[in-house]
């Protein structure tokens, strides 16, 4: 099936008052632009890794009626790393607290890294927007700050002594918050920064914290997350930490493209029964809640 994108300009909002210049609906920026000829780019992703992202949220059914080949089938330049070979005896979840790390305000969500790190996140019907923020001792500034962000989710985590810590990498704070509902140990890094730098800042951050880790990547169905998930599984094999990828088709052979574990609501459920996967007969052992991060500055930054 052929894709003319340029015949569904009329979907996308047109920004200020230029013929071939809109916002992009995924990055959420004025950098989508169409040549005479028809051809597209997003030049806030320089490496087309986000095409098919802006193509499903604009093209209704597109997650029907593409195919899906480019997720199921990497290109033939993409090596993945080899698979660790770990017995299962030697795996279990790390010790979870049900620590507090978001809460909601209208359409708003404020998501706690630390007590003097958040990243604050605006739903709207067409859009959204995130930005993070510091507190410098005094007032809350909407920057990143130079105090290094450990990967969100990682704080709710303590090492399960004498064996791998499974952890689950997924996309956005989000869907660690929908894990973190489901028992499961996830944690995401940086929101669009998956440079090789940032990717073994954050993988470190966690070896750091539970000493011995067993990496478990479940990228998001489309191809920038098969991008994403390969940089992970490069950086973690040559910093020695074991790591796979799991196929979320293979998981939920139904999923449209830009799903993700949302709409696997029978996650865990799923890949105990699937054994090639490597994880099951794991035991959860929680312990007693916490109370949540930066609770008195919560108050007084709204």
């Amino acid at each position: 099936m052929t894709i003319i994108f340029a015949d569904y300009k009329s979907k996308l909002k047109r920004y200020q008052n230029q013929v071939n210049r809109f916002w992009c609906p995924v990055c959420d920026t004025h950098t989508l632009t169409f040549a005479p000829t028809g051809a597209w780019n997003c030049w806030n992703d320089p490496e087309r890794i986000h095409r098919l992202e802006i193509l499903a949220a604009v093209i209704p059914n597109f997650g029907k009626t593409y195919d899906r080949d480019p997720v199921q089938s990497p290109p033939p330049d993409i090596m993945l790393p080899p698979i660790p070979l770990i017995p299962c005896t030697q795996l279990h979840l790390p010790i979870t607290t049900s620590l507090q790390l978001s809460e909601v305000i209208g359409n708003q969500t404020i998501y706690h890294y630390s007590d003097c790190q958040q990243v604050m996140r605006w739903d709207y019907r067409t859009h959204k927007v995130i930005r993070p923020r510091h507190f410098n001792g005094k007032d809350w500034i909407h920057k990143a700050g130079n105090r290094p962000w450990i990967p969100f989710g990682l704080v709710r985590l303590a090492s399960y002594p004498g064996l791998l810590n499974i952890v689950l990498i997924i996309e956005g704070q989000k869907c660690v918050e929908i894990a973190s509902s489901r028992c499961l140990p996830a944690v995401c890094l940086e929101a669009g920064d998956y440079s090789t730098q940032t990717i073994a800042a954050k993988l470190e951050a966690i070896r750091a914290r539970l000493e011995r880790v067993f990496l478990v990547v479940l990228p998001d169905y489309n191809l920038a997350g098969l991008y994403r998930a390969r940089n992970i599984l490069e950086v973690a094999y040559k910093s020695g930490i074991p790591a796979i990828a799991l196929d979320p088709l293979k998981i939920k052979p139904d999923l449209k493209v830009g799903d993700d574990i949302e709409q696997i609501p029978d996650f865990m459920k799923i890949i105990r029964e699937k054994e090639r996967y490597g994880l099951i007969r794991i035991e959860r052992r929680p312990v007693a809640a916490t109370h949540p991060i930066g609770n008195g500055r919560n108050q007084a930054a709204r």
